[in-house]
Parts: C-alpha cells; sequence; structure tokens
C-alpha cells in the first residue's frame, strides 16, 4: 500500500525538489496507464518509424488479454493481442499492446501495411481490454496530428512515454 516518492537534490543545502510519487498498491497500479513508443520493427537501423503502445498493469496471463480499438468511432486494428512481462510481485503483469500506429521519423514513408501515420490517426481513440470473454477496463485517448496523445498528465516516473489521464 502507499506509494514510492521521489525528490532530487540538486546540493546538500537545496531543498528537495519533488519528481512524484509511483503507487504501489496494486489497485492503483491497474488504474495506470500509458501510451510508448517502440522501433518498428524492432532492432532494424536506423529506426524509421516507432510504433505506440497501450501499456498497463493486469493480472491476467499474455494470452488472456486482448484489445479492441476504434478511432473516431469505427473499428480499427482487429483483435489485439497482450505481450506481458513476467508475473512481479504483487500479483499483476505488465501488459503492452501494440496499436495500429506508427509515427514516421526523418521523412520517412508510410508504414507496414495496415499501419495508421501521425495525421490519419488524429482524433479520439477507445480501446476495449478484455480478459477471456469479459470486458475489463476501456481506456480513451486522444492524439494529435502528429501521432502523440494530446491529452496527457505530466507523469516523470512513469515509463517513457505519456501517462493517460
Amino acid at each position: 500500500a502507499g506509494a514510492l516518492t521521489l525528490r532530487y537534490l540538486s546540493s546538500p543545502t537545496a531543498p528537495p525538489s519533488p519528481l512524484g510519487a509511483l503507487p504501489l498498491a496494486p489497485a492503483a497500479r491497474q488504474a495506470l496507464a500509458w501510451i510508448a513508443l517502440q522501433p518498428d520493427p524492432v532492432r532494424v537501423n536506423p529506426v524509421r518509424h516507432e510504433r505506440l503502445y497501450l501499456v498497463l498493469y493486469r493480472p491476467e496471463a499474455p494470452s488472456d488479454l486482448t484489445a479492441r480499438c476504434a478511432h473516431a468511432g469505427q473499428p480499427v486494428g482487429g483483435t489485439l493481442p497482450s505481450a506481458a512481462s513476467a508475473p512481479e510481485a504483487d500479483g499483476l503483469r505488465r501488459h503492452h499492446l501494440a496499436l495500429p500506429i506508427a509515427l514516421a521519423r526523418d521523412g520517412a514513408g508510410p508504414a507496414r501495411a495496415g499501419l495508421l501515420i501521425g495525421a490519419q490517426a488524429a482524433g479520439p481513440w477507445t480501446c476495449t481490454l478484455t480478459a477471456g470473454d469479459a470486458p475489463v477496463r476501456t481506456v480513451a485517448f486522444t492524439l494529435d496530428a502528429h501521432g502523440h496523445p494530446a491529452q496527457t498528465a505530466a507523469d516523470p516516473i512513469g515509463p517513457p512515454g505519456w501517462r493517460l489521464p
């Protein structure tokens, strides 16, 4: 229970600057969600596109959690499978669901077939997560004209990416 609070000391005499808090309770961690970026494809240099991932904590095994997303109310991308970390001490797993969106870098052309790029993905999104046959959560976010989340909360401690409200 509780949270891990981090502060930065710039010198022994300066007052600490708060960086933020990371909730430790399993219920609080299940309420968190991020949009993160990963090179697409992975391990190819130079990186020409980055794929958007929905990252969250759930107790399910990877094969038990899937998502279906809609862009401006229209289904996109089919059923998205989860890739998950090993079980953590509190019984949760960190799930990564690849969204059907790629961001071009350095003037790169189209992404792989079936992926939206930047402005094509702009607007409201909803992703409904399902464990087995039961919906467990809906995550809503908006992407700007560059494909980045437009409505985010500052979270210096979270994974690299954008924390969703």
